[in-house]
């Protein structure tokens, strides 16, 4: 019996001494050394900076992080989080793991639109190991993203500019290889407009057809414009071709 409890009492002494180095270790952590290091990559493959002004620990390979931006090197885009939980799953037996997102208060601006008090979610699958070597080209396989409850505070469209409206979800799976994504759904529902996505989002090239449809109640809020905008829509729904560079996109409006 006194050896079992010796025996015990080492298994429990090992298991606090254990305890305590992780959170150790998790106290003392670079985290701001791995936003750097996610800072250079973005900066030299995308042209694209990120900040980040709070870093926690929450649990083993999981992040709390506050007022983060990621802005694009021309000022194209900006996306801001006001709370970012980020989590890396780790344990699989491929090369690939698993990285979730979600955010609140979220916001997007750029020439085209802008975006504040989103939630989003996002599950991505990642090879680790040629990003954390930096190796050059896309290391996300697939990705997962939806967002949702924002308050669109601007949309431009063909030179029409629509203001006040709410986005009630978007849904974005793109499926990744070495030269980019290839949109598997692309759906976005807003009490005006609903649109649907579809093509190829490359790094350096885009090349995506965009189909929006307008809702019964944007013709009740805008019916003034009904005139201008079935010259460029047919039966309330316009299809646009984007081409060009994720920095320098172009759009051209397809015929029906």
């Amino acid at each position: 019996m006194a050896n079992i409890k010796k025996i015990l009492i080492v298994v429990l002494a090992s298991l606090a001494g254990l305890y305590l180095l992780s959170v150790f270790t998790l106290l003392n952590l670079p985290y701001h050394a791995f936003i750097s290091r996610a800072d250079r990559t973005l900066q030299s493959q995308y042209g694209t900076g990120l900040t980040v002004g709070q870093v926690f620990y929450r649990y083993p390979f999981k992040m709390h992080m506050r007022d983060v931006r990621i802005v694009h090197e021309d000022a194209t885009f900006v996306v801001s989080f006001d709370d970012l939980l980020l989590q890396l799953k780790l344990i699989s037996f491929s090369g690939q793991k698993s990285l979730e997102l979600s955010g609140s208060g979220v916001g997007f601006r750029s020439q085209w639109i802008d975006i504040s008090g989103a939630s989003v979610n996002l599950v991505a699958r990642i090879r680790l190991f040629p990003l954390i070597r930096g190796v050059e080209g896309n290391h996300v396989t697939s990705l997962r993203f939806v967002t949702g409850g924002a308050d669109v505070e601007r949309v431009l469209i063909s030179g029409f500019e629509l203001s006040d409206l709410r986005l009630k979800q978007v849904q974005l799976f793109l499926n990744g290889d070495d030269e980019g994504f290839s949109v598997e759904r692309g759906v976005l529902s807003a009490d005006v407009v609903k649109s649907e996505l579809e093509g190829r989002l490359g790094f350096q090239n885009l090349d995506m057809v965009l189909s929006i449809i307008l809702t019964e109640e944007f013709y009740n809020r805008y019916g003034d414009l009904r005139t201008i905008i079935d010259s460029f829509f047919r039966d309330g729904t316009l299809k646009m071709k984007i081409q060009g560079s994720m920095a320098n996109p172009r759009a051209s409006i397809m015929r029906l």
